[in-house]
């Protein structure tokens, strides 16, 4: 995971990136950390972001590229072709 990967709250549906995000160790198995969301403190799990700037939508595939793997939504897949 990179620090600027996009994250939306499953509780709230803010979205923060990855370096945001809070974490603590898991209380119930401490060999594993838990994370929380800065807004409404929840922890009940997040959703991954495209990582296309201001696309806010489900990421749905992860693609390699010459620029380092790319994590997106079906509309800004690296190989998609453009419809004229």
């Amino acid at each position: 995971m990179r620090p600027d990967d996009k994250w939306r709250c499953r509780e709230c549906n803010e979205i923060s990136i990855e370096s945001a995000l809070l974490s603590a160790p898991n209380p119930f198995d401490t060999s594993d950390r838990i994370a929380g969301c800065p807004f409404c403190k929840g922890v009940d799990g997040f959703d991954e972001i495209c990582d296309e700037p201001q696309c806010e939508q489900r990421v749905s595939c992860g693609t390699p590229t010459r620029n380092g793997y790319r994590r997106t939504c079906s509309e800004h897949h690296p190989d998609r072709k453009v419809k004229q």
